[in-house]
């Protein structure tokens, strides 16, 4: 069965599929195919690739709803590449890390409101990296305690 489709990451890291505007999420690993369902909650499409993920051996393609639009799944893979750059290179701006991606991906049709998303996206994924601040004065104390604290005479 030759059909064409793509795999992408979504938002929250995993593999998905996209076959016939339709997108598809990873459903269970066997060790001699792997299954997909449509990401429409109550659609009952699916699809059957082989191990390594490079050939449709089965599908049931009859969704009940409309195909996603490209630019919606454009977008959602320039959110996820930034968001997992944002999380490898703490120190280097959001705002070029954006830029870098839209470049390397020429057919983006952006609005500002999609920018401010993707970089609060990447802004949450980079808080992911430091522990939460404290709550009370007992938590600053109980922090204080783990560090070796002394001052520039060494007391």
């Amino acid at each position: 069965m030759e059909m064409e489709f793509q795999k992408f990451e979504t938002n929250r890291g995993n593999t998905g599929l996209l076959c016939q505007g339709h997108k598809f999420r990873l459903e269970r690993k066997t060790k001699t195919y792997t299954s997909w369902q449509c990401t429409t909650k109550g659609c009952l499409a699916r699809l059957k690739t082989d191990h390594e993920q490079e050939n449709i051996v089965w599908s049931r393609l009859d969704h009940s709803h409309d195909p996603v639009s490209a630019d919606s799944v454009t977008r959602q893979i320039l959110r996820s590449e930034c968001k997992r750059k944002a999380a490898e290179n703490l120190t280097e701006r959001p705002s070029k890390v954006i830029m870098k991606e839209i470049v390397s991906k020429p057919d983006t049709d952006l609005v500002p409101k999609d920018l401010i998303a993707i970089r609060q996206a990447m802004y949450r994924e980079r808080r992911k990296q430091f522990p939460a601040l404290p709550k009370t004065r007992q938590e600053v104390y109980e922090a204080l305690q783990h560090y070796d604290i002394t001052s520039n005479q060494g007391e």
